[in-house]
């Protein structure tokens, strides 16, 4: 509540500044027409000077009450090698030496006051924080008493996200000056409108990044479906195509093996990464599927129960890859670093595959325990009916 009262006190003082300058360009103007034309200025002669002056001032009424649908200033961290102390030293009036500048209340004052004044229309603003890194005026005095400068600005702007520090843009700045020595205001006023076109800037930025940028990025939803292909591959069955048959099996026998047939399963995943204003969603086609250059049968052994038994094999795959599909439901990824947990999930969950393909073999005996392929067989398939009846309802 008092941040809300301190940004609205803010907005109204800006309010009432930019009204008093209205009123003072409106003054100089009619003032201008009695003086040098002796007659009171219609409002439509008045209005075009008026628009010209306020656009010639860097709209400097308007700027006061810039509000960003974006972001709010969080915090200003003064990381220069002379943090916290004088930005530079300058030549004063009645000096033939320079003496340390310093800004008026400090220099995290002077940018939390400059900056905080973009009021936040948006109800889930990006806090941002501003992160200094050189702040310096560097000056001399020539023989004819003029002060001739060098102003430097750098530094950057970020947000955190997740405990992670994300870097919106850098900033640096250069610029040389001359000035009266008696203008020592003319520094603050520099700084000041570099500190403005940082305000552009960065609204900019957010503008053109914003629900485009995975660096905005709060929030990762997943949308996980199974492939379904678009051209029929004679070496390759996605799950769910059909059953395998004899037919999906080469008609050789791996070298010094004792198995009557092998199958070789396995699945994978292809994504497409988009952004809605400030979630990443990923969407996820599961790829579950068989080959047929990498699977054989012995000539005597093409018969339904061989072939059902490796079906089985095909079938515990698809289960893993349900498994892996309702943990990322759950799972709650980072979102400057998702893929890195996904992958490493996907890993997790291609090593429960192997492990429970060597389990079912273990305990069928490969086919050979009659009873316990018939145990298996009922398992995985009432374990993928039910993830089947949950998709429908869904």
């Amino acid at each position: 509540m008092k941040f809300e009262k301190k940004a609205k006190s803010q907005n109204i003082s800006a309010q009432k500044n930019s009204l008093l300058d209205f009123l003072k360009l409106a003054e100089f103007i009619f003032g201008f027409f009695i003086v040098f034309l002796g007659k009171k200025p219609s409002f439509m002669k008045l209005l075009p000077h008026l628009i010209l002056l306020i656009y010639l001032s860097n709209f400097r009424i308007f700027a006061q009450n810039f509000k960003s649908n974006y972001y709010y200033l969080g915090a200003v961290f003064d990381r220069r090698d002379i943090g916290g102390q004088a930005i530079g030293n300058i030549y004063i009036a009645d000096s033939s030496v320079p003496k340390p500048f310093y800004l008026p209340n400090g220099t995290i004052h002077f940018f939390k006051n400059k900056l905080e004044s973009n009021m936040v229309n948006s109800r889930d603003p990006y806090f941002v924080n501003l992160s200094l890194k050189t702040l310096f005026y560097k000056e001399s005095l020539d023989n004819r008493g003029m002060v001739n400068g060098q102003f430097d600005f750098s530094g950057s702007f970020f947000i955190e996200i997740g405990g992670d520090s994300i870097t919106v843009f850098p900033f640096k700045f250069h610029a040389k000056y001359r000035r009266q020595i008696a203008e020592t205001q003319k520094l603050i006023e520099l700084l000041g409108t570099r500190t403005s076109e940082l305000n552009r800037k960065l609204e900019v930025w957010f503008v053109e990044n914003y629900a485009k940028n995975q660096k905005l990025g709060r929030h990762v939803v997943v949308n996980s479906t199974d492939f379904t292909p678009e051209i029929v591959d004679d070496d390759t069955l996605y799950f769910g195509q059909r059953k395998l048959t004899v037919n999906d099996f080469s008609p050789k026998k791996a070298k010094a093996s004792n198995y009557a047939a092998t199958v070789f399963t396995s699945m994978g995943y292809q994504s497409d990464v988009s952004m809605r204003n400030d979630t990443i969603v990923l969407d996820l086609q599961m790829k579950v599927y068989q080959v047929k250059g990498m699977s054989w049968i012995l000539e005597e052994a093409k018969t339904n129960f061989v072939v059902n038994h490796e079906q089985t094999h095909f079938n515990i795959t698809q289960l893993v890859a349900e498994k892996f599909k309702e943990r990322l439901k759950e799972e709650i990824l980072p979102p400057q670093d998702f893929n890195s947990r996904l992958q490493f999930l996907y890993l997790d969950y291609y090593r429960q595959i192997n492990r429970m393909q060597n389990k079912y073999d273990s305990e069928t005996k490969h086919g050979l325990d009659v009873i316990e392929q018939n145990i298996w067989d009922k398992k995985i398939e009432y374990e993928l009916a039910k993830y089947k009846k949950n998709h429908s309802a869904n």
